[in-house]
């Protein structure tokens, strides 16, 4: 039997994305060639994009009660 959650994640995202090569490559490229402070702040902020490390909010719908997590990019 099928059964419909009752919070669902509000921020979807693409199959594939830039974060997804920063994750997987990132710190390899970091070891290989230098990177500012700068530039590594924008990989970590890439990185965790539209995650939970950034924050979030839980919205409720006022008709049928159900929650919905969003998460801050």
């Amino acid at each position: 039997m099928f059964f419909e959650s009752f919070v669902t994640v509000g921020t979807t995202k693409p199959e594939f994305e830039v974060a997804d090569i920063f994750r997987e490559f990132g710190t390899a490229y970091q070891l290989k060639y230098p990177t500012s402070q700068r530039q590594r702040k924008v990989i970590w902020n890439i990185r965790n994009c539209r995650t939970s490390v950034l924050g979030g909010y839980i919205e409720r719908c006022d008709e049928c009660g159900k929650f919905r997590i969003n998460y801050c990019s």
